[in-house]
């Protein structure tokens, strides 16, 4: 310090402060605050050099404004939410099963008085019947009081009523076919509402006859129909549905048939399933859902003539028979048939008909 004057060091000084003035003053001066997102660089990048070292993550800055980008092949992370609680499954209560249908079928979905026959309103005109020769006839609206003998294909008769004063049957196929439907079908002298092959017969109304109710051929369906009450003579072998035959493709389903006389003479059986006259065939007869009660039994179901016929593929399934209606029992059987599904009307209890 010898050699400097006053006025030097003076000076110097001076210079010293200004200085240190102005670094403080920098420092003070506030920084703008970053509004960066921060982005993982994927480690795999392709921008990345072979043999130099991964860049570090970088802050890159984005305008407040501007949506933040999403981060490439990040994986998300743990959920905090609340543990998901898995409830039991609530259990159902069991399905009611309907018991007790033959007082009204109509509760349980079965043909009876209120939803067979002629609809409600409709106005007939009268017929005296006669034989159908012309295909594709159709007969609507009708009174009929004499037999109607079918001899042609196709043939419909439907919303008429049928009750004729002479000739054993309603409705006779002799050739062709015919569906009857939403008909009423009662009395006559000494046969049955209809016979034999080639008919089919919906939503029927049929009661008070002396003999059967219906003659089950071949090529045969019946179907949301009630038989019931019958006319039955002295020494007659009424049944409410009778196969006497080998026959091919005969349906009985959903269907309400009692065997019960209003004459107090005894019936034989709801249905009868007997090839007494032959030959043997392999069916197949199919009976299903229907309610069935009355007779001696109130399903028949043997082999033919002794033994020497037989019909096979015969299926009895989900009926529901009516305890104590027959005289014997709810069912004789004597030969194969498949039954499964049915149940006593005044439980809904499963049974396996005929025994076996």
């Amino acid at each position: 310090m010898r050699g400097l004057s006053r006025r030097t060091l003076g000076a110097t000084a001076a210079a010293g402060l200004v200085l240190v003035a102005l670094v403080v003053a920098a420092l003070a001066i506030p920084r703008p605050k970053s509004t960066a997102t921060a982005v993982r660089s994927p480690a795999s990048s392709s921008s990345s050099t072979p043999g130099q070292p991964t860049p570090s993550p970088s802050l890159t800055p984005t305008p407040a404004s501007t949506a933040t980008p999403k981060p490439i092949a990040t994986v998300a992370p743990r959920s905090t939410s609340a543990p998901v609680v898995v409830r039991p499954t609530a259990t159902r209560p069991p399905v009611a099963v309907a018991t007790g249908c033959i007082a009204s079928p109509h509760r349980c979905g079965f043909p009876d008085a209120t939803n067979t026959g002629v609809p409600a309103g409709t106005a007939l005109t009268a017929w005296a019947g006669g034989t159908i020769t012309a295909a594709n006839t159709v007969i609507s609206a009708r009174d009929i009081t004499g037999q109607v003998t079918i001899a042609a294909p196709g043939v419909v008769i439907k919303n008429s009523r049928l009750h004729i004063a002479s000739g054993s049957y309603d409705v006779l196929v002799r050739s062709g076919s015919v569906v009857i439907q939403d008909s009423e079908l009662y009395g006559n002298p000494d046969g049955a509402a209809i016979a034999f092959d080639n008919w089919t017969g919906i939503r029927l109304n049929i009661h008070n006859f002396p003999d059967d109710g219906v003659k089950l051929g071949s090529n045969v369906r019946l179907q949301d129909s009630y038989i019931h009450d019958f006319a039955t003579s002295p020494g007659a072998h009424a049944d409410g549905g009778q196969m006497q035959g080998g026959e091919v493709n005969l349906t009985i389903r959903h269907n309400t048939i009692m065997a019960r006389s209003l004459t107090g003479t005894s019936t034989n059986a709801g249905l009868f399933i007997a090839p007494d006259l032959g030959p043997s065939t392999n069916g197949p007869v199919t009976i299903d859902n229907n309610l069935l009660g009355g007779g001696n039994y109130a399903v028949y179901i043997v082999d033919g003539n002794n033994g020497q016929y037989f019909v096979r593929n015969i299926a009895l399934t989900n009926n529901r028979f009516v305890r104590n209606s027959y005289q014997y029992g709810a069912a004789d059987i004597n030969v194969a048939v498949s039954r499964s599904g049915n149940v006593w009307d005044d439980t809904g209890q499963l049974f396996t008909p005929g025994g076996g």
